[in-house]
């Protein structure tokens, strides 16, 4: 698939994918005969998984870490082994920060008022 078409696929734009791709977070795509960058279904789920990442605001260097401990976790270096253990304690704060705002919110969704009620 190229460029654009990953680009509404994932919802990340076509100048990041590049930047990500220059920056050896993503690898360079093959290209076809007329230049263009040929992106993978594989290509697609890394990125959904860099976007799942950045939101918890894992830098680009840990992002490049984690793609190559997910691509090889036999042969990973400690800085990717020590940017896993960061990702893992932002996915905790956010979750935790996502369990706070649930318990505030508390039931006001649940049995909506008779004046709200739909048929």
């Amino acid at each position: 698939m190229r460029i654009g078409v990953l680009s509404k696929r994932t919802g990340l734009k076509p100048t990041a994918i590049r930047f990500y791709e220059a920056n050896g977070v993503l690898p360079p795509p093959t290209r076809l005969s007329s230049g263009y960058r040929d992106y993978t279904a594989e290509d697609e789920e890394r990125i959904q998984f860099l976007m799942r990442l950045r939101r918890v605001g894992l830098s680009v260097a840990d992002l490049r870490s984690l793609v190559t401990l997910r691509d090889d976790p036999h042969h990973a270096d400690p800085s990717a082994l020590t940017a896993a253990r960061r990702a893992v304690a932002a996915v905790d704060e956010h979750l935790d920060d996502l369990i706070r705002v649930r318990e505030q919110l508390g039931d006001a969704g649940a049995d909506p008022p008779p004046e709200f009620a739909t048929e």
